[in-house]
């Protein structure tokens, strides 16, 4: 069956752009992080350094968000702070050549130092007009990189806290703090991994955004991130099967992040099965019944079945969310034609 309306929402870092990428403009950043890790709790140098190269990273995002939003309001685009931190955590490119210092500290402790230099690079003014045109994609970039940054201050403040617990605790909880680190550090490994791929996500390079999720979730298998991002690249790909497994299994990991049940519905809605979809959607929007993706797919998914008295509500809603989305208005005025 041809599908007349479009699907939204079947990525969680995308942006409409075209396949040809010209650019208008870049800027060079240098910035630096650093580190302190303890030797006596059994921290590795690779782990880190890659803390501390993290650091630059965000550093360097930050110096970089002065040079994009003062190049969005040139070409009259008005972003918020944090939609800034996301579009430019897109851009930057670090440059190889990276510089490594570390000191010995009293105690067993290591500062480390990574100084970096990055790149970002502003696509020509109709790419970034593109870019920044659909708000649903932006809103959902945005609230994934939030999500990002949380986890790694989360894992950031809980390794704090472990060192301290360790250094007045007894042998056995010494051992049992040894383990919740090194999980810590496993954790931080399957973060950058997943960080990697939301970047080839977002170039639309989805074999290696698989390749990164793969890797991801190898080092944390119940990782239900990494499980729908992948999901939704094979989705992308067209290969159901793989995309279908991925979002099962990221639902049994969180049952109750709406994205994902609202992902899984789009993959029953490809595969033509219809009653499954409207399933998901549900749950989606019985977790957030402001999501405008799960009411516009819902309605999609009732007009394949012409099921229109159900369809109708559902696409007059999503059309309340975002009454810009022309999208949304065509999908309302066609199902009204049917009843």
């Amino acid at each position: 069956m041809k599908k007349f309306f479009k699907i939204f929402s079947l990525a969680i870092l995308i942006f409409s752009l075209s396949s040809q990428t010209t650019f208008a403009k870049s800027e060079m950043v240098e910035a630096f992080g650093t580190y302190v890790m303890d030797v006596k709790v059994d921290e590795t140098l690779a782990s880190g350094t890659a803390r501390a190269r993290e650091e630059a990273k965000r550093a360097a995002a930050e110096k970089a968000g002065v040079y994009v939003q003062s190049y969005s309001k040139m070409i009259d685009l008005e972003l918020d702070y944090d939609e800034v931190k996301t579009v430019t955590a897109q851009l930057l490119k670090v440059q190889d050549g990276e510089k490594i210092e570390t000191k010995t500290l009293d105690g067993g402790l290591i500062e480390i130092k990574v100084t970096i230099k990055a790149i970002v690079e502003f696509p020509n003014d109709e790419m970034l007009k593109t870019m920044m045109s659909d708000k649903q994609s932006l809103e959902e970039a945005t609230a994934k990189y939030k999500v990002l940054e949380q986890e790694y201050e989360a894992l950031k403040r809980q390794m704090a806290e472990l060192k301290g617990e360790y250094k007045t605790a007894n042998k056995i909880e010494k051992r049992q703090i040894k383990d919740a680190i090194a999980k810590n550090e496993k954790y931080f490994a399957a973060l950058m991994e997943l960080e990697e791929g939301n970047r080839y996500y977002f170039r639309k390079d989805y074999q290696n955004a698989i390749a990164a999720y793969t890797r991801s979730i190898e080092i944390s298998f119940n990782f239900a991130e990494a499980y729908n991002n992948r999901g939704n690249c094979y989705a992308i790909l067209k290969q159901f099967q793989p995309a279908l497994q991925d979002l099962q299994t990221a639902v049994s990991y969180n049952s109750v992040d709406p994205r994902i049940h609202n992902n899984l519905g789009n993959v029953y809605l490809e595969m033509e099965n219809y009653n499954a979809a409207i399933n998901s959607y549900t749950q989606a929007l019985n977790l957030n019944p402001n999501l405008f993706s799960a009411y516009f797919n819902r309605a999609l998914a009732y007009s394949y079945l012409g099921q229109f008295q159900n369809a109708l509500p559902d696409a007059q809603r999503a059309m309340q969310l975002n009454p810009a989305d022309t999208d949304a208005q065509n999908l309302y005025n066609q199902i009204r034609r049917r009843i």
